[in-house]
């Protein structure tokens, strides 16, 4: 379920574009709000979910809070990705399929 969360996560484009950013270098909330063109209140709300999904860490320099990606779960999700990507469809083996099926029905030509 965790990657379920990171994938609704990252669909956000706003979202996407932090973890992009972050991958390069580690940011602040008003630096990223300059960078992206958004409210320094919509950032928060961002890296907020981003956090709760496990995607990013936060650490304190001085009075501002820095943000990195966690490059751990990152890699995690992407394996997960990877993993879909390799499984093969189960053909119908069937070749009496009914009307309503054999719109949605990948035949294998045998």
């Amino acid at each position: 379920m965790e990657h379920m969360r990171q994938l609704k996560a990252l669909a956000d484009s706003s979202r996407y574009q932090i973890i992009q950013l972050l991958l390069q270098k580690t940011y602040c909330v008003r630096a990223l709000a300059k960078k992206l063109s958004l409210s320094a209140p919509a950032i928060s709300q961002h890296l907020a979910v981003l956090k709760e999904a496990g995607l990013i860490d936060s650490g304190k320099r001085g009075y501002h809070t820095h943000y990195t990606v966690n490059t751990k779960e990152l890699k995690a999700l992407s394996a997960a990705i990877c993993c879909l990507a390799k499984v093969e469809p189960d053909y119908c083996k069937s070749s009496n399929c009914d009307a309503f099926d054999e719109k949605f029905c990948q035949k294998k030509e045998f």
